[in-house]
């Protein structure tokens, strides 16, 4: 991971509203991208993203990163 990741998180887990903004700007697209191609369905594809942030903020105190990616893909396979 790198150390700007390695920042943002550290804010994010400090309670910086910019710095969950950023993290939401930063990732938003490419998941939505990635969701909706197997989905195909947009309405769910935003459900399994929000799902997808949630779980990471509930992440945070024991957070690997690798865990946020393989819930994504487990979620997508829910739907």
């Amino acid at each position: 991971m790198k150390a700007a990741e390695k920042l943002l998180i550290e804010q994010i887990r400090a309670v910086d509203q910019p710095a969950w903004e950023q993290l939401i700007g930063r990732y938003e697209g490419r998941l939505m991208a990635f969701v909706e191609s197997k989905l195909r369905n947009p309405s769910i594809s935003e459900d399994v993203i929000q799902e997808t942030f949630v779980g990471f903020l509930t992440s945070l105190p024991n957070h690997i990163l690798i865990r946020y990616h393989m819930n994504t893909r487990r979620r997508i396979n829910l739907y």
